[in-house]
């Protein structure tokens, strides 16, 4: 089998993947295991058949997982125990395409990628965790300049990160927003610099978790100069 995006549980304790079935790849599933690697892999849902998803978040409460599919944005409430039994929730579906859902801490709002714009912004709905779904208004444009990944919420709520690549320099921007989620809105300030890559990242920017719950430490994988002879 192939097994990828892998992103780890709320709790540090498990690794969630997707797994492709190396004999038969009609069915792309959800799975997770003990980060020490110890026991078996436990499936937690399967998707429809021919279609692929890209797994890039569980809830803080673990209630939800959250995917992209197809230029849409999908959740899955892990109720009961029958993984083949759980259902797909359409999250957001409209003639753009949207992809990198992440929950807040506190699972009343979903910040994500969409290029209804003239390039990729990040946008922030509320998510209702009820249904599922998102509520019929409220909808906030958090990045200026674009966004192209690497979505992340500190662990309070407070502010959000993403990248941004810039088109001029070829420099990757890591971008920090103070945000505010006092109920029922949400408020965005203005996109900060926190610094510059001066090269691209490798990998794929739509999967990385990897900014600290405080904020505080940002990790990448960066090709190597090569050695001046």
């Amino acid at each position: 089998d192939q097994d990828i995006t892998p992103i780890w549980s709320p709790d540090g304790k498990q690794i969630l993947y997707v797994s492709i079935p190396a004999r038969n790849a009609t069915f792309w599933s959800i799975y997770r295991k003990a980060a020490d690697g110890s026991g078996s892999a436990e499936q937690l849902f399967r998707f429809t058949p021919g279609a692929s998803l890209q797994l890039t978040d569980i809830s803080a409460d673990g209630k939800y997982l959250g995917f992209s599919s197809g230029g849409a944005l999908f959740v899955v409430a892990l109720t009961g125990t029958d993984p083949l039994a759980r259902k797909a929730i359409e999250y957001v579906r409209d003639e753009y395409s949207e992809f990198l859902g992440r929950f807040s801490p506190d699972s009343r709002f979903v910040a994500y990628v969409s290029d209804e714009s003239e390039r990729n912004q990040v946008w922030v709905r509320p998510f209702d965790s009820t249904s599922g779904t998102p509520p019929a208004e409220g909808k906030w444009r958090v990045s200026k300049d674009g966004g192209d990944g690497m979505i992340a919420w500190r662990a309070d709520g407070r502010e959000l990160y993403y990248l941004h690549n810039d088109i001029d320099t070829g420099d990757t921007m890591v971008m920090a927003v103070d945000v505010s989620m006092s109920p029922p809105s949400f408020q965005a300030g203005t996109p900060k610099l926190l610094f510059r890559l001066p090269m691209s990242p490798q990998g794929n920017p739509g999967q990385w978790k990897n900014v600290t719950k405080d904020g505080q430490q940002f990790i990448f994988t960066v090709p190597v100069p090569e050695a001046a002879h």
